[in-house]
């Protein structure tokens, strides 16, 4: 696997489709929270970078609304 499970054992993790991880997030927009600071580090460098990727290009604006 791309990613040391070892390294996220005990950490909440967003898992699933663009529009499943959003919809979670909306879920803390709806209880007060503004910020959230994703740890996306626990990989390749070149996954990492389309991780950066997927969130501004298909996450973010689906929370952004």
């Amino acid at each position: 696997a791309a990613v040391d499970m070892g390294l996220i054992r005990g950490r909440h993790t967003l898992n699933g489709s663009a529009k499943q991880i959003a919809e979670e997030l909306r879920g803390f927009q709806a209880l007060g929270c503004g910020h959230v600071a994703l740890e996306v580090s626990y990989s390749t460098f070149p996954a990492i970078l389309e991780t950066i990727d997927l969130i501004a290009d298909e996450i973010k604006p689906r929370v952004a609304g």
